[in-house]
């Protein structure tokens, strides 16, 4: 797996006020311009997985509990600005943890919501993959396992191993996925007209700290990351 140091820096505004959805726009271009410069040219097609929680899903907030359409998420965005030579699939599941069990939520149990559990299944469905963009964190934040900044930084990191240790999965011949990119999650804001206030309001404060361990980590281990 070939790994990077930690590179550009967006605007802190992915959370809109009272809520937790990622606006599908606010990485903008930078990503995708990126990508362009770091790639050059390819000979062949380029896959790319993002793997996340609901802001990858594309949960509007203010909604009946809908989400954006395919071309307005975040990653269809990304597809779009791309063009045909890339592939890029979108990955997201509303409630998904890093490396923990989430709540089971009706027929959906909380083991399918362990980013840790679940990523080598996903890269190997959607085999052969070039890069992972991971995305995860604002739900260890959650009343219940409320982990610090640094818990969640390192089980991001273990995220990022797991890629590069994901070759010849369930009998088959395809190599780990050779990059891997971090999102990391913006800080929260005002929850207080929000209806998932008393699940996230105690994460606040420690959402705020995340970009330091995340910073620390992505240079201990050499990792590509998005502020």
């Amino acid at each position: 797996m070939r790994c990077f140091e930690p590179f550009f820096r967006f605007e802190n505004d992915a959370y809109t006020t009272n809520t937790l959805s990622l606006s599908p726009m606010s990485f903008r271009n930078i990503i995708c311009v990126f990508l362009l410069f770091s790639l050059g040219s390819l000979s062949a097609e380029y896959r790319i997985l993002c793997f996340g929680d609901s802001n990858t899903w594309g949960w509007k907030p203010n909604s009946e509990k809908q989400r954006f359409l395919d071309e307005e998420r975040w990653a269809g965005v990304l597809q779009s600005e791309l063009g045909a030579r890339y592939t890029v699939i979108c990955d997201g599941l509303v409630a998904r943890r890093t490396d923990i069990d989430g709540l089971t939520v009706g027929m959906v149990d909380g083991t399918f919501l362990n980013g840790a559990k679940t990523l080598p299944v996903s890269i190997i469905r959607n085999a052969p993959v070039d890069l992972v963009i991971i995305f995860l964190g604002t739900n260890d934040l959650q009343r219940g396992p409320e982990r610090s900044a640094e818990e969640i930084a390192n089980a991001v990191a273990g995220l990022a191993s797991l890629v590069g240790e994901s070759s010849d999965l369930l009998y088959s011949s395809y190599p780990a996925p050779t990059d891997v990119w971090i999102v990391v999650p913006p800080a929260l804001r005002d929850l207080s007209s929000s209806p998932l206030k008393g699940l996230f309001e105690v994460g606040i404060e420690e959402s705020k700290q995340l970009a330091s361990p995340f910073k620390d980590g992505g240079e201990k281990e050499s990792l590509r990351l998005v502020f």
